[in-house]
């Protein structure tokens, strides 16, 4: 398995054409990070909706619902 210092430039390598794209547009590094904050925001209150009463053990999962 690769290790992240063998990841990493190949990574950045094929971000930096958008980053470019999204420079040339206006887009400063704080204009991506807020909208990317609300989408995470977003998602983690729908996720916890959406498994409200679950409850984790190791290995298993157990809804609070069911008997046993």
């Amino acid at each position: 398995m690769a290790s992240i210092c063998q990841l990493k430039p190949r990574f950045q390598s094929l971000l930096r054409p958008l980053v470019r794209r999204l420079a040339v547009s206006g887009i400063t590094a704080n204009g991506v990070t807020l909208p990317a904050m609300l989408i995470s925001l977003v998602l983690g209150v729908l996720l916890g909706a959406m498994f409200d009463g679950v409850r984790s053990s190791p290995g298993r999962l157990r809804s609070d619902h069911t008997s046993g």
